[in-house]
Formats: C-alpha cells, structure tokens, sequence
C-alpha cells in the first residue's frame, strides 16, 4: 500500500497550477496522476481517466451496489483530481499538502491505496475521503492578522 495525498479541484486551469508546482517541489511525473471525479450519483462503471496507460483503473470504479447510501457532504464534489504517490516520492507528505492546498483546491485528502503504472489504481469515489484540514482563505487569513504599529 502506499500513501496517497490527492487534491480535488473544480477548474481545469486550477489543477494544472497545482501539478507544475507539484513538480517544481520536486514531485516526479511517475508519482503523479490526473483523473475526472464525476458528481456524487453519477459515477459509471468504467470511468476515462486522464492519465495515460491506466485500462486497469477503470476497474475500481464499478461496484456502486456495494456501498450503503451515505450524507452527502461526505461524498466527493466533481472535479479534477491530482493525486501523488507520497511513498515514492522524495518530497514530504507535509510540503505536498501544502502546495496542493496553495492551488486553491476544493479538498485535499491523504489515503492509503495501490499504485500501479503510474496511476492510483483503486481509487474508490464513493469512499469516504480522509479530509486533511485546509487554512482558511488568503482573505481570511489577512483579516485574521491585527494591524501592525
């Protein structure tokens, strides 16, 4: 099993800041993948991934029989998913957090799953994500700062 840190964004444009500066902290390609989550109650048994290679991944995705009905803010939101091998990669856990979370995204999450080929290859999207807590907005976080003398 490896250890799994995956943004889930809303925006194209957003996702692909977070994977160059994902590689600019060191994240190597091998250790990175990209796939569409599709919106909660729409997940097909065979899904289009973005990365390239993945055939096996698409397996992962059928079986929605299997899981009890569940809230809905626990589901995941749709998006764009950009996901790193943390165990291979040479780069902490903490600082690919933390860019992820830099690129605006709608929640990062830390999993432990199988990654195979270059691709997080039992991805569930109806599991319940292990939210890592996000900082409060750059907006927020200024208010937040009493003026200084």
């Amino acid at each position: 099993m490896s250890t799994i840190i995956a943004g889930l964004f809303d925006t194209g444009p957003r996702a692909a800041d977070a994977k160059q500066r994902l590689r600019q902290a060191g994240v190597q390609e091998t250790d990175m993948c990209e796939f569409m989550v599709n919106p909660p109650g729409q997940h097909a048994p065979i899904a289009l991934p973005l990365a390239a290679g993945v055939g096996a991944y698409s397996g992962a995705l059928s079986g929605t029989d299997e899981h009890p009905e569940r809230e809905e803010e626990v589901l995941r939101a749709a998006g764009t998913m950009i996901a790193v091998n943390a165990t291979s990669s040479e780069v902490a856990i903490a600082t690919i957090a933390r860019v992820m979370m830099e690129c605006g995204p709608e929640e990062v999450e830390r999993a432990e799953g199988s990654w195979n080929y270059g691709v997080w290859s039992d991805f569930d999207p109806l599991s319940i994500p292990q939210r890592i807590d996000m900082p409060p907005p750059i907006a927020e976080a200024r208010r937040a700062v009493p003026p200084g003398p």
